[in-house]
Formats: C-alpha cells, structure tokens, sequence
C-alpha cells in the first residue's frame, strides 16, 4: 500500500503509527530544505535508516563513530566483515571487541537518533512505497529493529528537552567552563562526569561530542543537565575572543576561527574581532573568507560615512582576493565618490585587467570608462579599451575612438599613426586613406598652414575695416557734432539755455558710441551749470514775480 502526502497535513507520528498498525514493510522517503532521509519497515518496525544509495547506517559506521578504535584496527575488523555472514553485534562479539549486546545497543541508539531527528523536519514531504527494502540503500547485516510505539515516545521524549537544551546551548560551538573543581558526586551519570571533565574553557559542545563519541542528544542534553545545576557556564564573547587568540598566537587556527566566529554571533559589530577573524582565516589558507570578513567592516564603515576606512578595509581585501570583482568594483566607487580620480582611475584600470583575464569583456570595458572619465589622459586605459572593443567584435567603436585619439594628437606623424591603425581595422575606409595620404605627404601641413594664414590676414582686414569704419563715422559725427555746437551758442546768445542744451542732447542721442556724443554731453552739462547759476544772479534784486519767473526756469534745468 502506498501513499504520499505533506508533513503539517498530516503528521509524521500518524504516518508511522499507520505503517506499524498495518504491520507494512516498505521505504519510507523524507525530503524537506534540511535534507533527504529513507526509513526501512520490517513487519512495521523499524529496520534501517539511509541518506541514499551507499549511504545507510552500517556497523562499520557505528564502530567508526562510537568505538574507541585505531584506523587499522577498524580496516582490518571491515575486511573480516566482508568474509562473513554474521550480523554485526555477532561478528563483534566473535572478534573480542565488545559483547553483541552491547554492540547491539549502540546500533539501536544510533538508529534511533536518526530517527528521531527527521521528526523535527517541518515542512517536508513524505511517500511510503510497500515491499522488501533496496539493498541498495539499507545494509542487510544491521540485525536490529525498533518498535515504532517506543520510538514514538522517544521522540516526544526528547522534542521536551531539546526544546530546553536550545535554551541553553545556543550553537553547537559553544564553549563552557566549570565554575568550581570539586571532584563530581558519585551519582551523577558517567556521560555527564565526562562531559564535565571536558568543560575546560575550551572545547565546544560539538568537539565534546566527538570526544566522548556519544550521540548527539545525549551530549547535549548532558551540557544542558550540568548548566541547569549551576555546575558549568558558558563562555561570553570576551572570554572567547580572548581564547580565539591565543590559539591563533599558537598557529591553531582552526580553534582560532570556531571561537572567532562564535564571539561574534554575538557581539557582530565588534570590528576588532572581526578583524582578528579574518587574519586567521588568511593564516588558515582562506584568503577569500578572510577577504569577505574585509568587506563586512568595509561596508559598516561606509555606512557610517568613514570612506577612507572603508577604502582601507577593500584594500586590504583586494590584497587577498585579487580576483574578486564586485569588490573592486566597489573600491572604484568608493574612490570615485570620494573625489580620488587619480586612484580610481588606476584601480578601474585593475579591475579590467582582472575582468579581460576572466573573459568578461563587458565588465572589463566599462571599467575602462571608468578610468577614463577619472583620467582622460590615461595611455594605457585607452588602449586597453581599444583591446576590449576588438575582442567584443565592435571595430566601428574601436575605429570612432582611433580617430577620436588622432584629433587629440599634436603632431602629424601621431595623428597619421592612429589613423593607419584605424584603417586596418576597417580597410574601406577611404576617406581614411585619403587623410592619412594627405598628412603623410605634406599636404594637410600646407592646407593648415594655408588656412591659418588665411585666417590671419581675414583678421588683419576685419580689424582694419572696422578701424576705418569707425574713423569716418567718427569723422561725420564729429563735422555734425560743430554743427550743432554752433547753433547751441547762437541760442546763448540769445538767452535762450534750454534750446541750446536741448540741441546738443539731440546730438548726442543721435550719434551714440561717438567721441563727438561725449563732448556733446559734456558741453550740454557745463552750459546747464552755467545757465543756472547766471539765473540765480539775475534774480537778485528783482520784483517778486520776476524772481519766480526765473526761479521757475532754473529749477526746470535741474538746479
């Protein structure tokens, strides 16, 4: 009988409870984003557990895990195995290693463990296909099942501690420390007097683990048993922050990046222990890890407005990822934003030269313009960009950029020189040969040359027409200009100011831009100061209506 369906609709506990009810043997498969499991059914026990093909829980993988034995030892318990037909519990028992029993109750503990675990997976998917297990994924020999009822309870059992064990034990690598050295009581269960004695300061839970070999759940939950009595602690970040070190002082690295890292699950914006990380990484021959811990403290300072320290962090980083793109791309925005051309346009030149290696023609082109428009006078951009535009297969580009290069030169023999190579790349070009014709025998030489002389001499006639232009026109304001000051002083002689001031104005108005205007203002001012102050004098000792007369005029004249 088979059947499929989605952890959550139903649940797993149902789905074995419904196999073992049935008494069905069968392959039961798992799948969810932690992994893929197949659980084997015997009479509805279970029998076998497997991550795939080549894959199940053997013996040999349980004596590798949890029996204290040298790698020859276990190779030549492996080859004996492999000429007999006894199970395992059997097999060890008849080799003097441990009686079957016992062996038989590490196979079920191991069983077990696994078991339990797929549990936990939420959500995934199960299918259930009836008939005898592949040999292909379950190991014959195992010789052990597992009442599906007791397996229940054990799951439900340890889904209570684990959830206080989680509690406790926030990553496998933490590390705890005994808060006193009193010798442990004689009650207290051996797994725990050894994971005890374990708890130096050092050791995470996880080496504990493989230290002791015991099952994951139990080391665990023995961490979590000794924390609740008040017996161990965990270590802060400080404490490891400081151990991380001296075992980086000591060339332990491997310890120096677990406690590095743990510390800073923590305390994640602690830059000094970042820093520290990503020195062991290098030392431990990770320079990309060691790289990307770089570019996190590039980034938070960049974030907190320091580019140059985020500069000096990318830096540091380019120097042990050189091929790592984005971040010299990054390095050349940073530069770039920070008003450094001249260093942007070097490092956009880097980034290319790295781009082009790695066959990424696109990136490594428009870092050149980049470096470019940084600095528009660098050689080796430019013909860097020209490569580029060749291997991308785009010559008109390649051409345009030639010519454009050849406009800027200042000599003729550079300026034929570029567009010769333009010409090889596009070869029907003949407005080019004709060009570079013209330039290589003189021609273009002695047309500029012709030209600027022509120039000179337009200039030359320009300026002296518009000399003589304005000599007559001054000439003729200037005859105009006596006109009007000879009929101003016959309106003087007559008395009459006004008229007088008002026909050199007139004057003035319409010759504008004249010496003779200027002269003209200047005359009409001084016979205005005049008039009025001869007014004033007139007005003395006259009758009162006189004066007002007079006084009239004077004031109308601007006095």
């Amino acid at each position: 009988m088979a059947f499929q369906g989605e952890v959550g609709a139903i649940g797993l506990a149902d789905v074995f409870g419904n196999i073992a009810a049935n008494s069905l043997p069968g392959t039961l498969h798992v799948t969810s984003d932690r992994g893929e499991a197949w659980l084997a059914f015997e009479g509805g026990a279970l029998s076998g557990f497997s991550r795939g093909p080549g894959r199940g829980l053997s013996g040999e993988e349980v004596l590798q895990l949890r029996v204290p034995l040298a790698a020859d030892e276990l190779d030549s318990l492996v080859k004996k195995k492999k000429r007999t037909k006894r199970s395992w519990p059997e097999f060890v028992e008849s080799q003097g290693t441990m009686p079957a029993d016992a062996f038989r109750g590490l196979l079920l503990g191991e069983l077990t463990e696994r078991a339990v675990e797929v549990f936990f997976w939420a959500p995934a998917k199960f299918e259930f296909a009836d008939g005898p297990p592949s040999q292909d994924l379950f190991p014959p020999d195992l010789s052990v099942t597992i009442d599906v009822n007791s397996l229940l309870m054990e799951a439900a059992r340890r889904r209570d501690h684990w959830e206080m064990i989680n509690r406790v034990i926030g990553s496998p690598e933490d590390v705890f420390l005994r808060r006193r050295s009193d010798p442990p009581p004689d009650s207290m269960p051996e797994i725990q007097k050894r994971v005890l004695e374990l708890c130096n300061g050092s050791n995470s839970v996880a080496q504990i683990e493989t230290a002791t070999r015991g099952t994951r759940f139990a080391i665990f939950d023995a961490v979590a048993e000794l924390a609740r009595a008040q017996m161990i602690r965990p270590l802060g970040p400080e404490e490891m922050a400081r151990l991380a070190d001296e075992h980086l002082r000591a060339a332990r690295t491997g310890e120096a990046i677990r406690l590095f890292r743990r510390s800073l699950d923590t305390e994640h914006a602690n830059a000094g222990v970042r820093e520290k990380l990503a020195e062991a990484y290098a030392r431990h021959g990770e320079p990309a890890k060691a790289a990307g811990e770089l570019k996190m403290l590039a980034h938070r300072s960049a974030e907190q407005g320091d580019q140059d320290g985020a500069i000096g962090w990318y830096r540091k980083a380019m120097s042990l990822s050189p091929e790592d793109l984005p971040l010299r791309e990054k390095l050349v925005t940073l530069l770039r934003d920070a008003g450094r051309r001249t260093e942007a346009a070097t490092e956009a030149l880097r980034l290319a030269v790295v781009a082009r290696k790695q066959l990424l023609h696109d990136r490594a082109l428009t870092a050149l313009d980049a470096a470019i428009e940084a600095n528009p006078d660098l050689r080796e951009a430019l013909e860097l960009r020209l490569e580029t535009l060749l291997s991308l297969g785009r010559k008109t580009e390649a051409t345009r950029q030639l010519e454009g290069m050849a406009e800027r030169a200042t000599t003729d023999d550079a300026v034929a020189t570029f567009l010769e190579r333009a010409l090889r790349i596009e070869p029907a070009r003949t407005d080019l040969k004709q060009k570079i014709a013209d330039i290589r025998s003189g021609r273009s030489r002695r047309r500029k040359t012709f030209f600027r002389r022509l120039l000179w001499a337009t200039a030359v006639i320009l300026l002296l027409s518009s000399t003589v232009a304005a000599a007559g026109w001054e000439l003729r304001a200037r005859i105009r200009y006596d006109a009007a000051l000879h009929a101003s002083h016959l309106d003087l002689v007559h008395g009459d100011y006004e008229a007088s001031i008002a026909s050199l104005q007139s004057f003035a108005a319409a010759n504008p831009w004249t010496l003779a205007a200027r002269s003209a203002r200047i005359e009409a001012d001084s016979i205005r100061e005049e008039a009025i102050r001869t007014l004033k004098q007139r007005a003395v000792g006259l009758p009162e209506d006189q004066k007002i007369l007079l006084k009239r005029r004077w004031e109308a004249l601007g006095g």
